[in-house]
């Protein structure tokens, strides 16, 4: 495979909207609840913890799956891999092209790189959320944080589709930036 197919496959993987697919297995869709928006985050909202985890370790597994396929080709197409499978998540071709806000499946990328970059970044996310109830501060925090380590531990191609993968999660929570600016964000638990 070539990279012009790694990342046609990679975006078709990522298309997959796990996040619509389970709600909607128990009748439910999962863009008419809350915030609309097609991820683990609103998947919480509508059916609780255990499927947002579902939903969310599905959508870390199908970027991890097109790094993974990637690798076996070349290393040097893992970045590549890594960014198609969240554009087509955030833009899938299932959805109209508009789905989730990559978030999980950027973790899924830094999992198939490092996973002690990822675990990390994990933790920071988990004692962020603990602290400030506040999903979207720690996801725009991590989105910083990850090229920077990136580009420490040595994976510089890695680091330069981080960044493009990190301006991609700014763009999917600019609501998410105006709330936050206008201290009317969501709190886990809140209203």
């Amino acid at each position: 495979m070539n990279a012009v197919e790694i990342s046609i496959l990679s975006y078709l993987i990522g298309s997959v909207p796990f996040s619509y697919i389970i709600p909607k297995l128990k009748g439910i869709d999962i863009r008419e609840i809350g915030s609309g928006n097609v991820g683990a985050t609103n998947v919480s909202r509508a059916l609780g913890p255990y499927y947002a985890l579902l939903c969310g370790a599905l959508d870390v597994t199908k970027a991890y799956l097109a790094c993974y396929i990637a690798s076996i080709y070349s290393t040097q197409f893992v970045p590549i891999a890594g960014m198609f499978a969240m554009i087509g998540h955030v833009f899938s071709m299932f959805l109209k092209f508009r789905a989730g806000k990559g978030v999980s499946t950027f973790f899924g990328f830094l999992l198939f790189v490092d996973w002690k970059i990822a675990l990390l970044l994990l933790a920071m996310a988990v004692v962020g959320i603990v602290e400030t109830r506040i999903v979207s501060v720690n996801s725009l925090s991590i989105s910083i944080w990850a090229p920077m380590l990136l580009a420490i531990f040595g994976h510089v191609g890695s680091a330069l589709a981080a960044i493009v993968m990190s301006a991609l999660i700014f763009y999917t929570h600019r609501e998410n930036i105006r709330r936050l600016v206008e201290s009317r964000e969501l709190r886990i638990g809140g209203r």
